[in-house]
């Protein structure tokens, strides 16, 4: 039997929210977002005289998340992002900070069609912020839209959270 649910739109809002251990938490409004991929490990299996296959491996590997970020005013999300970059790597010295402290769960938050029920949320373990793009600057331009910027992250894993259980 076929379940009739509505489309997933993408124009739904997105919300992305950092939980720092010892260090504050922050969120930031996603505008756009790729689910990002997954790979299987595989590993050689037996060779024949002209041909060989792969089986199986132990290990997964997923693509970076890349998210487009609704910057405010005061460009509070943006300062947030550049602060954690200075706090990962202490440019001016020693890193003091105990990397248990650095560990960070951010989950975003994917929203139903109505924009008020969550549909289901990622969960991304030990993410950091890897490259955050330029942000143009215009002043010729009439049309009044939202500043944003183009943030890529790492992280650990990532697991799909749906109606409280953990995939």
């Amino acid at each position: 039997m076929v379940d009739k649910n509505n489309n997933l739109i993408t124009t739904s809002d997105h919300l992305l929210v950092f939980n720092r251990k010892g260090i504050d938490d922050f969120q930031v409004q996603v505008q756009a977002f790729s689910l990002p991929g997954i790979t299987l490990g595989t590993i050689p299996g037996q060779s024949y005289k002209i041909s060989s296959y792969k089986i199986v491996g132990s290990t997964i590997e997923f693509n970076d998340l890349v998210c487009t970020i609704i910057l405010d005013e005061n460009m509070d999300a943006y300062f947030e992002l550049y602060k954690w970059f200075i706090d990962l790597v202490k440019p001016e010295g020693v890193n003091t900070i105990p990397y248990e402290q650095l560990q960070t769960t951010g989950n975003l938050h994917i929203l139903t069609n109505n924009k008020t029920d969550q549909r289901f949320e990622l969960a991304f373990y030990d993410i950091f912020p890897v490259s955050i793009l330029d942000i143009p600057f215009e002043t010729t331009s009439t049309d009044e839209s939202n500043v944003t910027v183009q943030v890529t992250f790492k992280y650990r894993k990532f697991c799909v959270i749906k109606n409280g259980k953990e995939y």
